[in-house]
């Protein structure tokens, strides 16, 4: 397996099968447009490029387009385009031959990716999904099924699989009633007392997370400060400083679902943020903002990538944070308190000028002063 890894250039087995279900059994042409969504791996779009005429790649990820982007740059690949937009617009229905899906994460979110294959294929065309079963690949082709009427599983190894769903050559596609809203429509929700723009991928999407909500509980601003709310999401963070007397925030994720939520979240609320100036920017953790430098700096960042426990986004986060703090500037985390970030603040800022600001016991907060 590992040979297979190395050749492809993914360290995903779930991808290294789909690659291999392209070269043995999708029959890519030279007149074969292929859509990618959730993309989040070069070695996908590289294995497309290969045989396909066209390649559309599609993510919520501005890191894993930028990834996507370097090798196909460095191999000088013209058939493979890149979109700022999470997934096609109306323009683009029935323009594709074949989807290749990667597992999502969230039931909800894979639903509007299937219904946005269902929309974009052509008559006849298919639909490859692949992931790892203890991930919800099973649950992702059963919901397929559904939509698309009939699913078939192609290759199951290494606690992985890949399915396909043929698109039916007549009939309007129907959003299944038993499924709610459209997911890849934007709702508004009340959460700790902001009106917020949010949508299905996008963290804690449905109601406040216990450990934001612990942060807030303990969130100080102090009057006229910029602050830069890493990981932003829908931003009910970086909002309520602003509400907290913040004269300057800017929301970040590297999402691109999070960051139309907080864009959208700012004008519904402009009269509880103390005229704030707020803007948003996607980039991986301090990507967006270049060199600039704020008072506070503050995350309730991730603990998982996909579906793998990943805390490196975190070391990074506090590893890099001195050269965006001003003299004096906080950096402030919220995390699940047997991660024991603290002890990597004392080393990056010194012992003492790391504090526990409360704990709980699921939560921490911690705080490091430059």
């Amino acid at each position: 397996m590992s040979s297979r890894i190395s050749s492809i250039g993914s360290t995903d087995p779930a991808i290294v099968l789909l690659v291999q279900t392209l070269s043995e059994q999708a029959a890519l042409s030279a007149g074969t447009r292929v859509l990618i969504l959730n993309g989040q791996d070069p070695a996908l779009a590289l294995a497309a490029a290969k045989s396909a005429g066209q390649v559309a790649v599609f993510s919520d990820s501005a890191g894993a387009l930028a990834r996507i982007e370097s090798p196909l740059q460095n191999r000088q690949i013209g058939n493979v385009s890149l979109s700022d937009g999470v997934v096609p617009d109306e323009a683009s229905i029935g323009a594709f031959d074949v989807v290749l899906l990667a597992l999502p994460k969230g039931r909800d979110y894979g639903r509007g990716l299937l219904w946005t294959a269902r929309w974009m294929l052509a008559a006849g065309g298919r639909l490859y999904m692949s992931g790892a079963n203890e991930s919800g690949i099973k649950t992702l082709l059963a919901d397929a099924g559904v939509l698309f009427g009939s699913v078939a599983t192609l290759i199951t190894r290494h606690r992985c699989r890949v399915g396909v769903a043929i698109q039916p050559r007549t009939g309007r596609p129907v959003y299944p009633a038993e499924w709610g809203a459209d997911p890849l429509q934007p709702q508004t929700r009340t959460i700790a007392g902001l009106q917020l723009l949010t949508l299905p991928g996008v963290f804690s999407w449905q109601a406040l997370d216990d450990g934001t909500a612990f942060l807030l509980d303990h969130l100080t601003v102090n009057s006229g400060d910029s602050v830069l709310d890493v990981g932003c999401g829908y931003g009910v963070i970086g909002l309520t400083a602003a509400r907290r007397g913040a004269a300057q925030v800017t929301l970040s994720d590297d999402s691109l679902l999070a960051t139309y939520c907080a864009e959208a979240s700012i004008e519904p609320n402009w009269a509880l943020l103390n005229k704030a100036q707020i803007d948003v920017t996607v980039g991986d953790l301090y990507a967006g903002v270049a060199s600039r430098q704020f008072d506070l700096i503050v995350s309730n960042p991730p603990f998982h990538r996909q579906f793998e426990t990943d805390m490196n986004v975190t070391r990074r986060l506090i590893d890099e944070a001195p050269g965006h703090l001003k003299s004096g500037g906080r950096l402030l985390i919220v995390a699940n308190s047997f991660l024991r970030y603290d002890r990597q603040m004392r080393e990056r800022f010194s012992a003492e000028r790391v504090r526990t600001v409360a704990e709980n016991s699921r939560y921490a907060i911690w705080e490091a002063t430059r």
